[in-house]
């Protein structure tokens, strides 16, 4: 699978302003990392400060399958003409939190999403043109170096690592953000 350059820039533009953040605010305590909130929307930001017409929203609802009903929220969705993308984030310490991020990027099928854009596109014009390619995000944080073979169960998956910071007085001193994204069938 090749690199998406709309998801590679914005995640390289996010980690960019999020270690320039970091050198003068640290809201966490001890080995507690950051919310995963911050990490959506700083993906979110990064992508709709690189030009016009770039959307985000976050806590999107999503129609559970066996209830048929709305209980469910995918941590943000950002879009333009040209592309949609479906984010969840995770902090993984343990491989079982990568097992859950691979669960919440599958339970993107198809059948959901498509409702999901239907349902809260409906009352947009007549025409309302959809982004052409939609694409499935997963976009976690670590501290553990051994996170990123925890990753190679991400087999359908585009997946990369950076370093966002490097701290000399934490024990676990490197943060790092591992991102994997697929292309998914929406419409």
């Amino acid at each position: 699978m090749e690199d998406e350059p709309i998801i590679e820039d914005a995640v390289r533009k996010a980690a960019e302003t999020f270690y320039v953040m970091l050198e003068g605010f640290y809201p966490a305590r001890g080995d507690n990392g950051f919310c995963e909130r911050n990490l959506t929307f700083q993906f979110a930001h990064a992508f709709v400060s690189m030009e016009k017409q770039r959307c985000a929203f976050m806590e999107v609802p999503w129609c559970h399958a066996e209830s048929d009903r709305w209980i469910k929220r995918i941590d943000g969705y950002v879009f333009t003409p040209e592309i949609g993308i479906f984010i969840e984030c995770k902090q993984i310490y343990q491989k079982r939190k990568a097992d859950a991020l691979l669960a919440d990027l599958e339970r993107l099928s198809h059948t959901s999403l498509t409702r999901v854009i239907n349902e809260f596109t409906r009352l947009a014009p007549k025409n309302h043109q959809h982004p052409k390619k939609f694409y499935a995000l997963g976009l976690a944080e670590s501290w553990n170096a051994d996170v990123t073979r925890w990753y190679s169960i991400f087999k359908d998956y585009r997946v990369n690592s950076l370093i966002v910071k490097t701290f000399e007085w934490k024990k676990q001193n490197r943060l790092q953000w591992i991102y994997a994204y697929k292309q998914i069938d929406v419409l």
